[in-house]
């Protein structure tokens, strides 16, 4: 299996309410075409070195806006699931637990609480700044 065929994949699996071959066209940022005023036929596509530098930062802010909503769209694919998580292992802590268990739940909180603060950091940088 490709490269391309596994990240849809995995897409799919990690989102899958999302349009995944839209979601993989905007990371693949497709390149720019010519346009007819610059001498070619439409549609020809141009490498980095043949754009101006404004084309290539608009190409470059296209990925990074496509990298933000994938981004936007795995915290709130986690963001549920870990709140769960994190409530019923809280409310494990409450229980009367023999020493070895209550320590397992102790680590399941830790790691819950690192993962929601993770997802936060994926929702950060998913905004794009005003």
């Amino acid at each position: 299996m490709g490269a391309a065929p596994a990240a849809q994949v995995l897409l799919s699996r990690l989102l899958p309410d999302a349009d995944v071959v839209l979601l993989m066209q905007a990371l693949a940022a497709e390149p720019d075409t010519v346009p007819a005023s610059r001498g070619a036929a439409s549609g020809v596509a141009l490498p980095d070195a043949a754009l101006s530098p404004g084309e290539r930062e608009l190409r470059r802010v296209r990925q990074q806006l496509a990298l933000g909503a994938a981004a936007g769209e795995l915290q709130h694919a986690f963001s549920n699931p870990l709140a769960a998580l994190l409530a019923e292992s809280q409310l494990l802590q409450l229980e009367p637990l023999p020493e070895e268990q209550r320590q397992a739940v102790e680590r399941i909180v830790a790691l819950a609480r690192r993962l929601v603060a993770l997802t936060r950091q994926l929702d950060q940088g998913s905004t794009v700044p005003g």
